[in-house]
């Protein structure tokens, strides 16, 4: 044998090795956690859509809330694992300002969705985006789950792409919630003579 394919069948195993330690990197990168660092700060986009009910429900009604936008998919993992955690924010902090909507992505199905709606009975609206209009409006939403957060002002503040818990949202939201609703902002009313 010469010393070529010697090195060649040493090193055959070596690379297959690398190649698939990169694909299982780059697939926990995916799959991981991320976020914006907070400095999105684009305004909400105007939105109506069906919840599952069939009714139109219009994003901009919650226009003065803090708003938790969650994409999510009956059949993600993920996105079944937080459901709890977002019930618990709702029904804490929901008198206080914060309104949570859920919005399915058009992979998924409305029966499923309502099957996960009624197992979990959740206290908040879950639209459907039939036709990928939502994901396109903030910013090509294609993993689940992501969710914006949204402050009274419907600015977009925050990111999550994956997973978060109780505790790391309610960080993020009390301060939200502790600025005053944008009427309150804009100083007296001009006096008109």
């Amino acid at each position: 044998m010469n010393q070529t394919a010697t090195v060649t069948n040493r090193l055959g195993p070596v690379l297959s090795g690398l190649a698939l330690l990169a694909l299982l990197g780059f697939a926990a990168w995916l799959w991981w956690p991320q976020d914006s660092g907070g400095r999105l700060r684009m305004t909400m986009p105007s939105l109506a859509l069906s919840d599952l009910g069939e009714r139109r429900v219009d994003l901009d009604h919650y226009r003065g809330h803090v708003l938790l936008v969650n994409f999510w998919a009956s059949d993600c993992p993920g996105c079944i694992a937080e459901l709890p955690e977002l019930i618990r924010l709702q029904q804490v902090y929901g008198k206080e300002g914060l309104q949570v909507v859920g919005i399915g992505l058009p992979s998924d199905s409305v029966a499923g969705e309502r099957t996960v709606a009624a197992y979990y009975n959740v206290p908040y609206p879950l639209l459907f985006d039939a036709q990928g209009q939502a994901a396109r409006a903030f910013g090509e939403v294609n993993l689940t789950p992501t969710t914006f957060l949204v402050n009274r002002e419907g600015k977009i503040v925050y990111r999550q792409v994956g997973e978060a818990s109780f505790a790391s949202w309610e960080r993020r939201i009390q301060p939200l919630l502790a600025a005053p609703p944008p009427s309150a902002n804009r100083g007296p009313a001009p006096v008109l003579h």
